[in-house]
Parts: C-alpha cells; structure tokens; sequence
C-alpha cells in the first residue's frame, strides 16, 4: 500500500497537517491526537478501527448461525475525503460471532492485539524512516463499543454510559445529568478490583472486565471510543423522537392526518444529491420513522417542506421542539465546528432534553443521554461525523455480496478473506485514491461566443478558464448547474450562490453563480430572496463544500442545510 504515490502523497499531506486555533475539522484537532503521548510529538502512521457484527439472511431460518463480526481499519493520515471512499477501508479481522463468543475475546483478537503491539513498539519502515503505527479510535455502535469496552451490554442498568458513571435514577430526575468522563485510571483500579480474589461482584460502576484493546500501547478505551452519531441519532433519537412530534400532530391537533402525510411524501421529489435516497412511507401507528440511516436523515431535513404550511399555531411548544432537534441535527453533523458552535449545541441540547421531558414526560432513552456528552466530545475527537460509522457499514456490502455468490458457508470466514484479498490485489493494481477533480470526456465543451455580457465579463477576468463543464466530481462531490453553494454571511442572512456555469483551466474549478441572500423563515428551512448579481468563487475558496438543492415551498425557492457551518454564527 505505502507503494502507492497517491498514499504517499496522503502521509506526507498528513505529517504537514497543521490545525487552525478555535476550529474543529477532523478528529487530529481534538485533544484525544493532541495529547496523545506518541501522536503529539512525531510522525505517525494512524489507525483507526470499526467492528459490527452483520447478517448474510437475516429473515432466514439460518439468521445468527453464520453471523460474522467484521473489524476495519483506515489510515488516519488520509484526507477525510479519501478516507470516505470505501476501497480506503480494509479488512483487519472477521470472526463467526458464535465462535467469539465460545473462545472469548481474549483469543480471537490476540494475533490482532500482538500485531499492534509489534507496529506500536518498533514503528514501520517508510521511506527509509521508522515510523510508529498507532492504534487511535475503535468505532462501532454503542453495543459494540460496549462489547468490546469490557462496559455491561445492558442499557436499561443503573450504569450504561460508557463516558460518565451517571446512573439511570440520576438521568430520570435531571434529564441533562452529566458526570466528568471516565478516566484510564478510574478504568484500571476497577478492573483491578474485579479481577482480584477477594471480588464477589460481577460489576462495578458499569465496567465488568478489562477491554483487550487496552493490552495495545498508548491505547485506552476511555479516550479512544468516539459515539457514533449515526446510531445514536439517525437510528435512535431522530426514528422515536420525530414519530412522537407526528403522533401530536396527528392525533392531539388533528392539523393533519396520516394519509395526506403519506401522499406528499409520496409525491415528494427529491432533487441534486438528494435524489440518492428517498422518503419512505409512514406507518399508521407512528412507533418510529422508518428506513435506514440516510432516509431518515433526509426525511428529517424535508420535515419542515412536509408539514410546515399544516401547522395553524407556529409557538407550539411541540412544533417549537422538532425545530430545535433539526437544528441539533446540522450541529452534530457539521464537518467543520467552531468552539462557539460546540458551546452553543450544548445549550441546544439541554434545552430539548429539558423541554421535552416537560412536554412528554416520558422516560428519555439512553442515546438522549448519550446526546448530552456530543457538545463536550468534540473538543476531545474533533466533527463526530468524521468517526461515524455509516461509512464502515458499507464494507459488509461486499462480504454479503460474496457469500451469496459462493453458496457455501462451511468455513465461511475463509472464503471471505480469499475473496476480500484477490478483490484487493484486483482493485490496487492502479491508483488506490482517485484524482481530486473528475469528470467525463462528453461533458467537456468550450466557451460558446454568445454568452450573456455579465458571463463574458467574468470570464475574461481570468482567461485560463477556457473549458465548461455539464457537471464535475469534486473529492467525492457531485456538482451541477442549480446547485446552491454557501458563500458567506451578510447582516442576518446567508448568501448562496445558484451555479450557473461550471468551469476549468485543467487543474482548478471555477464556479460562476447567480448571488442570492437567504434568509432564515425560523421554519427550519431557508427562504431565497432576489437575485444580486453574478459572481464566481474557486472551489478552494468555498466555506462550505456541499451543496444544496432548492426546493418550492409556499410560492418561494427554499433550502434546508445538510449541516451547520461556522460563518452562520
């Protein structure tokens, strides 16, 4: 792999990497890489892992016997959008979890531990230096973080936070309860204590046993488990938490009904990158919004286009409520966060945990808690988006693909591995990251003569952009015409920018747009205003690099942010 030029150019990328004060871009800015004994003072080669278990047929009489539990890793020293690309994540490890549960943890991940303490001690040659490898994050869900952690797997017991020793009885009182993290130290002495003979306790403070990973140098699960805000959130929180807003709005207000719910999501047409997932219909009983990861994220984003024009009273509490857990939704899933951002979702954060247990007055979940530790977890791991795990979860896509294609499951596990390293020497053979830029051949064509007087005067400005393009991939991100693009702040609105024109002089992309400000509908979406001329902006000089599709809502073009970004506050 550390053959590869485009690898090499990542690692030498990543030792000039140098963090900028106040802000919070990827997970080396918090103070988990920072003060880290090994990573703070020199070149590293980093590591960061994922375990979950996965089903081949889940809905078969088989489900559970041919279960496996996959462990994958991916360079740290990648750019975060190289390391989004799922051929950047490799497998490390894949057991049957029936034979991890008979043999125990202990032996199944002792070649993986040995190994990483060999990495860890004597470094790894490149390019004629011994640099050390270092075991930085293990992600997965919170069972199996928990799993793995040596924490109790019961999440209804007193103790289930992993972070914080708050107990089940304290969060009920006071749903905004946080006690200060774990510490190693705390870790070790209760491990100690359970392992010792006069111990009778099967628990102690949520910890029943040592976590392996901790045999690993310079490693702790205390301060390498990041939550993962995909399950906590778009799987957990988002599903229960917006089902319980549309059972008030439904069956208490009766401001609209199901039925018509279901027929503009239904007729409901998703646009730009978007168009990727769809809305899923709901269930007449309401229990929880339905779909996966993505859909649920995107149906939390359209709510407000769903059901905004139904609600008669804009200062219900409840309406007042889901506008408040979409706006912790684009905190929590910013890429980019500034210090003010991370105060300022803490406040956030109380405020719906404190309204909604008055509102409700049910018991919260134990990811409503989990909620509370985000606002202090970034400083420490830097974007939580950028140790989530819906990327790994892409990496079972191929293992089930070739389960199904061998038709066997005798020794299940090998087979996987055969097929996962010809895979790997078949897609390596080439370049293993992808240029930045990409596009095809067919949407190339040159500057047409007759161009609009404001186009042609911007184009003159700078020559070299002789080429136009229909649409252009960016580090992973499509781009197109009526494409909306963040450009900046002015007074209390936004300023977006419509592409109009998509240029390139052969290594940079230039973007002509249309200027238009936005301003905030206090709806949960964004209310375009009219136009203020043309521009253009470089692709490095975007604050913001997703961009977003407008849609017609109560007779204006409107936007609903994918993520918060620090310009806004």
């Amino acid at each position: 792999m550390f053959n590869d030029p485009t690898v090499q150019e990542q690692i030498e990328e990543s030792f000039q990497r140098v963090s900028t004060p106040g802000f919070y871009e990827d997970y080396t800015d918090g103070s988990a890489f920072r003060e880290h004994p090994v990573c703070g003072l020199m070149k590293t080669i980093q590591l960061t892992f994922y375990q979950d278990a996965f089903e081949f047929y889940p809905l078969s009489p088989t489900a559970g016997t041919y279960k496996c539990i996959g462990f994958y890793f991916f360079l740290g020293n990648f750019h975060p959008n190289a390391r989004s690309k799922v051929d950047a994540i490799q497998l490390a490890l894949i057991v049957k979890e029936n034979d991890l549960r008979y043999f125990g943890q202990e032996a199944v991940l002792k070649a993986l531990i040995d190994e990483m303490t060999e990495l860890s001690t004597n470094g790894i040659k490149y390019k004629g230096e011994t640099i050390p490898v270092v075991f930085n994050n293990m992600c997965g869900d919170n069972l199996g973080q928990h799993t793995i952690g040596g924490f109790l797997e019961a999440f209804n017991s007193d103790y289930y936070c992993r972070f914080c020793t708050a107990t089940k009885e304290m969060v009920r009182e006071n749903p905004t309860c946080t006690l200060p993290f774990r510490t190693p130290e705390e870790y070790d002495n209760i491990t100690a204590e359970l392992l010792s003979e006069e111990n009778k306790l099967y628990q102690k403070k949520g910890i029943k046993r040592p976590s392996e990973l901790n045999k690993i140098p310079f490693y702790h699960v205390c301060n390498g488990q990041p939550p993962c805000i995909s399950h906590d959130i778009l799987e957990g929180i988002g599903k229960a938490d917006f089902a319980l807003f549309l059972r008030y709005f439904v069956q208490i207000k009766d401001w609209i009904s199901i039925d018509m719910l279901n027929r503009r999501i239904q007729n409901f047409k998703c646009k730009g990158r978007d168009a990727a997932d769809s809305l899923v219909k709901l269930d007449k009983s309401l229990s929880k919004i339905r779909g996966h990861a993505s859909e649920v994220w995107l149906f939390i984003r359209m709510f407000p286009f769903l059901i905004s024009d139904k609600i008669k009273d804009q200062e219900d509490p409840v309406w007042q409520l889901a506008l408040l857990l979409k706006k912790i939704c684009e905190y929590v899933f910013a890429p980019k966060i500034s210090e003010e951002m991370a105060v300022k979702l803490k406040q956030l954060t109380y405020l719906y945990l404190e309204q909604r247990a008055k509102i409700f007055q049910k018991n919260l979940q134990p990811k409503h808690h989990f909620l509370c530790h985000y606002a202090d977890l970034i400083p420490v791991f830097g974007p939580l988006i950028r140790l989530w795990t819906m990327r790994f979860e892409s990496r079972h896509v191929f293992f089930k693909h070739a389960a199904v294609a061998a038709n066997n499951f005798k020794n299940i596990t090998k087979t996987l591995v055969n097929k996962y390293i010809l895979n790997f020497a078949f897609k390596f053979t080439g370049r293993m990251i992808p240029p930045p830029i990409n596009f095809r051949d067919d949407d190339i064509s040159q500057i047409p003569e007759d161009l609009n007087p404001e186009v042609a005067q911007i184009l003159r400005e700078d020559p070299s952009f002789d080429r136009i393009l229909k649409c252009v991939e960016v580090n992973g991100i499509m781009y197109e015409p009526k494409m909306w693009l963040l450009l900046q702040k002015v007074q209390q609105n936004l300023l977006y920018g419509e592409i109009v024109l998509i240029l390139f002089n052969g290594h940079q992309v230039k973007y002509v747009i249309k200027k238009h400000q936005a301003e905030d509908s206090l709806q949960g979406y964004y209310r375009i205003l009219g136009r203020e001329g043309l521009g253009s902006i470089l692709q490095e000089d975007l604050p913001d690099y997703y961009p977003l599709a407008s849609y017609l809502h109560n007779g204006y073009q409107c936007l609903s942010l994918k993520h918060a970004n620090p310009i806004m506050d």
